[in-house]
């Protein structure tokens, strides 16, 4: 029978308060105290001072649900939407997370248990991918992921993935910020009460408005205060 998103949604978050993770609300999707991001559009991005080091988590393992929002930057959707299925700008990302506990091999078993255990996928039609390391960058082949694998799944159906077609490597970009004509750096100075209206440009329109610049997208923001004027 097939399964609800919110049955997904609750089925994900119990299975991992059953590992004793410990469940964090959402965070705003606009973000306050970020000048890299305007809007959340990762799991991971209220995690962002615990993984660099600059906080100390409370919490040694979390499961959350975000609601993420992916109108600029590199992780911009709006022209994938309606071309397929899976595409959207405004979501919820379910996520797991570790603080200096459990590592692959609870990460992997748990995996496997969930999608195979609670949501009922068959396991001979699954498939997952380990890095297969990077030699100009000295990183080897993740052979304790293999490895781990291979004691649920086929090692057949055990793929090889890389950084350029797979997300074990995510470089962010920032977009060129736009607020009332005015380039502005950091746009959580803005509150979002006085936003009127946000438009995003990508590609040749950003480039042949604002020339280098605009290579990472453009977000043009028009206030309240302006209409104001």
């Amino acid at each position: 029978m097939a399964l609800s998103s919110h049955e997904i949604k609750q089925k994900f978050l119990s299975f991992f308060e059953s590992k004793q993770h410990t469940f964090v609300q959402s965070s705003p999707i606009v973000v306050k105290g970020d000048p890299t991001l305007m809007f959340t559009n990762a799991g991971m991005n209220q995690f962002k001072d615990y993984f660099l080091g600059n906080a100390e988590a409370p919490y040694k393992r979390v499961v959350n649900s975000q609601k993420c929002l992916r109108v600029s930057g590199k992780h911009n959707d709006l022209e994938e939407v309606g071309h397929d299925h899976y595409h959207h700008t405004m979501f919820e990302m379910l996520g797991n997370w570790s603080f200096g506990d459990f590592f692959k091999q609870d990460a992997i078993a748990w995996a496997w248990e969930l999608m195979t255990e609670v949501y009922g996928l068959p396991k001979d039609q699954l498939y997952v991918t380990v890095f297969e390391g990077d030699a100009a960058a000295n990183i080897s082949f993740d052979q304790e992921a293999h490895d781990r694998w291979a004691q649920f799944i086929d090692p057949k159906r055990i793929l090889k993935g890389n950084k350029k077609d797979t997300s074990f490597v995510i470089k962010g970009q920032t977009p060129l910020y736009i607020v009332d004509g005015k380039e502005m750096k950091n746009v959580n100075e803005i509150s979002p009460t006085d936003i009127e209206k946000i438009d995003v440009l990508k590609g040749a329109s950003a480039t042949a408005l604002y020339g280098k610049k605009g290579e990472k997208g453009v977000v043009v923001i028009t206030t309240k205060k302006k209409n104001k004027a």
